[in-house]
């Protein structure tokens, strides 16, 4: 009896001792090779960028890099992307141009002279029909002319005024760019849009109420005695582009000549790359988002260029751009132009009119050629037309 009992003991123990051991090895762990790396598990949101999260693209919480549509703490960042191929612009509507008299009133002349030869300066204030700011404009007629003459209206390029076109015409001279060009027998009219200098009205960045105070001024030569009034040009520089385009494209007046300098064509350009690389001070044309939808509708050249009603067009671009790193811009309001525009032409009369052009093939000309005295000669050759 007492042997069947110690049968049954060693049997239970037995059982005990191999239910443990099996227990040890279910438990043990698989050992990890030292030359292998063990990947953490991925969760979004740890703060953490692992190789996971950065192999598969997920998690850009985590890793910043992967969030291509982030916007930096200073807003230069945007989700605009430019294609000239495929970017296409919003129709222009025509403004009705059955417009009140135009209101003005003189409060300034004096008479100055160009090498022997007279000027006459006249200011006044012209009111903007659309913001009821006066804006302040000059008036240079060569003092002993009897008969009427052809008239430019020059516009300034930034958030530039009068001022700019009554700086010396060369560091030698002591006469000014507007006087100069009345010299030589024209009507030069240059002026302050609203919110710059001695004008009235808020700053607009060449938006639409400076394009409809641009076409006011427009009006108010054709209403000068001394203004031969089918022979009226425009000459703009730089971001005067999108005021020029925009006045031109949308009211269609009976401009007989357009001069275009190296103006920033859209948004891409005004802004250099809608990456905050190029003018970035707070008040300047280029300081609004690429993103900015309202803004911008108002404010790109191109979207103006095929609604253009001109004789002659002609575009200025140098060899080293003022601003832009390339001359694209140029390039594309050319192509564009020629597309609605009889006669265009980039830089001299050694070129061929209405080409199409890329970057490699534009024909510029020389970064030391002076510029004043390019536009001048361009005046002179398109006013004659």
């Amino acid at each position: 009896m007492l042997n069947k009992i110690m049968k049954i003991c060693n049997i239970v123990i037995i059982i005990l001792v191999m239910t443990l051991c099996l227990g040890c090895i279910d438990n043990r762990q698989t050992p990890v090779p030292q030359n292998e790396t063990k990947i953490p598990e991925s969760k979004c949101g740890d703060g953490i960028c692992n190789p996971i999260e950065r192999e598969r693209g997920i998690c850009p919480g985590d890793c910043p890099s992967l969030d291509t549509n982030k916007e930096t703490k200073n807003e230069n960042t945007n989700s605009f992307r430019y294609n000239p191929d495929t970017y296409s612009y919003k129709e222009v509507t025509i403004e009705n141009t059955l417009f009140a008299p135009v209101s003005y009133r003189k409060y300034g002349e004096k008479t100055t002279n160009v090498e022997g030869k007279p000027v006459l300066i006249m200011d006044y204030y012209v009111k903007n029909p659309s913001s009821a700011a006066e804006m302040d404009v000059s008036v240079f007629v060569p003092a002993l002319s009897s008969k009427t003459l052809p008239a430019v209206i020059l516009v300034p390029g930034g958030l530039g005024a009068k001022s700019s076109f009554i700086q010396k015409y060369s560091p030698a001279s002591n006469y000014s760019i507007a006087e100069k060009y009345a010299s030589e027998g024209f009507v030069v009219i240059i002026f302050s849009a609203d919110g710059r200098e001695r004008s009235g009205g808020e700053e607009n960045y060449n938006g639409y109420i400076h394009q409809d105070g641009l076409y006011e001024i427009y009006r108010f030569a054709r209403e000068l005695g001394q203004v031969e009034k089918n022979n009226i040009g425009i000459v703009s520089y730089s971001y005067g582009v999108t005021m020029a385009t925009g006045m031109l494209g949308r009211y269609q007046p009976s401009i007989k000549y357009y001069i275009e300098w190296e103006g920033p064509v859209n948004r891409f350009y005004t802004t250099v790359g809608c990456k905050g690389t190029g003018q970035t001070k707070p008040d300047s044309p280029g300081a609004f988002s690429c993103d900015d939808e309202d803004h911008w509708i108002e404010r790109e050249a191109l979207r103006f260029v095929p609604y253009m009603k001109l004789n002659y067009f002609l575009i200025i671009q140098s060899e080293k751009d003022h601003v832009q790193p390339n001359v694209n811009h140029s390039v594309e309001i050319n192509n564009l132009a020629i597309k609605n525009i009889k006669w265009v032409r980039v830089n001299g009369p050694e070129n061929q009119i209405n080409k199409i052009y890329s970057e490699k093939n534009l024909p510029v000309i020389s970064e030391k050629t002076k510029l004043e005295e390019t536009v001048l000669q361009y005046i002179k050759e398109l006013s004659s037309k």
